[in-house]
């Protein structure tokens, strides 16, 4: 008999991990434990630097082929599996929300579409070697009393390695470090945050201290949307999130996304993907 499944899987850090993370080095996906892991959610922050093969992720609803030398990135909350993999090797550092600096922060919760990366062969080696540094600094402890320090100037230079790459991807470099694209990452920061409580975009505006037509202005500027734009983008991905991955009802699922009006639920999600909630979900599952 199936299992009802009332939530999607959210895993944390593995027990037994210090300093808030984790740093291993594989060889092929199939053989480790990811091989079985259920489609899941993660409550920290994963970067993959793969060095050789193919390997295939999906990462809320998108398939993601990685092919040779490339950087991934999951970010917390989103929903994935790894679904296969050849011949693959490379670094996976799991890292707490907590140890990623806010700039950065910033850059990771805003790089949609631009995934995997593939820098210039200088900046992979560079990252190759801080993640063998942070391995063996992590698991050796040599010099305690400078440990964690040591640890964190690492793990910052690791996640600014990935940063600085996003930013000079061809996406961002048209308008990277203005004012616009710093008020577009924080209200997208803000809004995977916030979405389930806050639903209307003066909130965020006033949240931001702007005023909503000038963060409209800048959002739409940025992201070619406004923002009224992401924010429901942001509640029909949790909602389809929790109708393919949970066998929550639709009450359920709306509760959990902050609507009370079950009705008004169902008119939203018909009107913005062209299906109800159940015929979505039926049609996910074959």
């Amino acid at each position: 008999m199936k299992k009802n499944v009332k939530s999607i899987p959210v895993f944390q850090m593995p027990e037994g991990t210090t300093n808030g993370l984790e740093v291993m080095q594989f060889l092929d996906f199939t053989s480790g434990p990811e091989a079985i892991m259920p489609v899941h959610r993660d409550e920290h922050y994963i970067f993959v630097c793969q060095q050789n093969g193919t390997s295939v992720f999906e990462v809320d609803f998108k398939t993601m082929i990685l092919e040779g030398a490339c950087l991934m990135l999951v970010r917390p909350g989103q929903v994935h599996q790894v679904q296969s993999c050849t011949g693959t090797s490379g670094w996976i550092l799991a890292l707490d929300k907590t140890l990623v600096d806010d700039k950065f922060r910033l850059i990771f919760e805003v790089c949609e579409g631009m995934l995997p990366l593939y820098p210039e062969k200088e900046c992979l080696q560079l990252i190759e070697k801080t993640a063998q540094l942070i391995s063996e600094v992590h698991h050796n402890k040599l010099h305690a009393r400078f440990h964690r320090d040591s640890l964190s100037l690492l793990v910052k230079a690791y996640t600014g390695f990935f940063a600085g790459t996003i930013e000079s991807s061809s996406v961002q470099t048209k308008t990277k470090a203005s004012r616009p694209v710093s008020i577009s990452n924080a209200f997208k920061l803000a809004l995977s945050r916030d979405f389930r409580e806050v639903k209307q975009p003066a909130a965020y505006a006033r949240a931001l201290c702007l005023s909503l037509s000038y963060l409209n202005e800048v959002v739409k500027q940025v992201t070619g949307f406004p923002v009224s734009y992401w924010i429901k983008d942001m509640i029909l991905l949790e909602a389809k999130r929790l109708l393919c991955y949970t066998d929550l009802n639709i009450n359920q699922i709306a509760d959990e996304l902050g609507y009370t009006d079950y009705a008004y639920f169902n008119r939203l999600f018909s009107r913005n993907t062209g299906t109800s909630p159940l015929e979505f979900r039926r049609q996910y599952h074959g």
